[in-house]
C-alpha cells in the first residue's frame, strides 16, 4: 500500500519534464526507506491517470534520468525497482539538527497546543484585556475558551457588560 504523503526532493528531480515527475512521484509513494519498490505498470498508470503505454515512456525517461535501477523479480514480469539515493522519499526532519519532538513543544508551552485555549497576539497585561478577542473569537466562529467560564448568555457568564451589547 502506498503511502499518502511522500517527502521528495525538488532539486533532484527538477530536471524532470512533467510527465515523468508525475510519474517519479507516484512511484516515490511506494518506495521504503532503502528506495525499493515494485508496483504494476497497471497500478501507476491508475495513480497517475494515463496508459500503461505512457507509463512505460515515463519509466523510460526515468531510467535513462538515473532515477532508479530495475531488477527483474524471479518469477515472472515484475520488477524491482530501487530509487537513486537523491530521489528517495526523506522526511525533511530527519536533515534538520536541533529540533524538538512534538511532545517537547506542547510540555514547553501547553497552552499553545491545547484546543480548549485561544491564542492570543502577544502577551495582555490582565485578565480584563483578554475578553475582547475572546468575544471576537466568539463572534467569529462560537469557539469559548474552558478557561473563560460559562458562554455568553449562559447563567454566570462572567464577560463585561459593554463587550456584551457590542
Amino acid at each position: 500500500m502506498p503511502f499518502s504523503i511522500a517527502c521528495i526532493d525538488f532539486d533532484a528531480a527538477r530536471h524532470l519534464q512533467p510527465g515523468p515527475y508525475k510519474l517519479y512521484t507516484a512511484l516515490a509513494r511506494y518506495a521504503d526507506k532503502a528506495g525499493e519498490c515494485f508496483p504494476l505498470y497497471r497500478q501507476l498508470g491508475e495513480d497517475v491517470g494515463v496508459s500503461i503505454a505512457t507509463i512505460s515512456r515515463w519509466m523510460a525517461a526515468l531510467d535513462a534520468a538515473g532515477v532508479f535501477i530495475r531488477k527483474r523479480l524471479a518469477g515472472g514480469g515484475r520488477y524491482l525497482y530501487t530509487l537513486a539515493e537523491a530521489f528517495r522519499p526523506q522526511l525533511p526532519v530527519s536533515k534538520m539538527k536541533n529540533r524538538f519532538s512534538q511532545r517537547e513543544k506542547q510540555e514547553a508551552n501547553p497552552a499553545k497546543h491545547s484546543r480548549n485555549s485561544i491564542r492570543y497576539e502577544g502577551e495582555l497585561p490582565d485578565e480584563r484585556a483578554k475578553w475582547p478577542a475572546r468575544m471576537r473569537w466568539w463572534r467569529k466562529d462560537g469557539s469559548w475558551p474552558l478557561d473563560a467560564g460559562p458562554k455568553p448568555g449562559e447563567p454566570n457568564c462572567q464577560v463585561p457588560p459593554e463587550l456584551l451589547a457590542m
